[in-house]
């Protein structure tokens, strides 16, 4: 009986192994893992896919959004020891003498957002604006990561668009998105 199920384990175990191997092959890696939520149900959790830099191929570069002038009304705020000025759901650090778009540090709080669209990814709400994704935590807008699965009407009009292998992405940072019939889709992330 011992030796019938160590048979079973290790077969487990070698097929387990056999589809990680497999599911680091082509564009990316993808790590799924499952766990029990609050009221005991079991969720898959995706994590995200990691492209790899080597094999992007530039189409359409992005053109980096800058103001001379911050806009009226703008609200400034220190996060992890940056000054980042927010007015109407965008973020801007200044450099150079003006002052440029980024994307929402993560983790950085804000009371207001903008027109945004809501989107639930694996149960959890997230609030989209601009290429920032924030979750409602608090009584406030929290930044966090791009979602894998979320899917948007528009991407922010400075998104490059890239291919790697062949397959046609838009880049807005770090995060790829791919074209579907609905909208653009998160499916990964560029590794650095």
């Amino acid at each position: 009986m011992r030796v019938i199920k160590s048979l079973l384990v290790f077969s487990i175990v070698f097929l387990i192994g056999i589809q990680e191997i497999q599911a680091q092959r082509g564009h990316g890696r993808t790590k799924v893992t499952v766990k029990k939520t609050h009221n005991g149900k079991r969720v898959k959790v995706v994590k995200t896919k990691k492209y790899s830099r080597k094999h992007v191929v530039v189409i359409k570069k992005r053109k980096v959004r800058t103001v001379a002038i911050l806009p009226v009304g703008y609200t400034t705020l220190i996060f992890k020891n940056n000054t980042y000025y927010y007015h109407n759901g965008l973020f801007y650090t200044t450099s150079a003498g003006v002052y440029k778009v980024v994307s929402a540090p993560r983790g950085v709080r804000v009371k207001v957002l903008p027109a945004h669209q809501t989107i639930i990814v694996n149960q959890v709400t997230y609030y989209y604006t601009d290429g920032n994704y924030f979750v409602l935590d608090s009584g406030e807008y929290k930044a966090k990561e791009a979602p894998v699965g979320a899917i948007v009407s528009i991407l922010p009009t400075d998104a490059e668009e890239i291919q790697i292998e062949g397959i046609t992405y838009y880049e807005y940072e770090s995060y790829l998105y791919k074209k579907v019939s609905t909208g653009y889709e998160v499916v990964g992330k560029l590794e650095d």
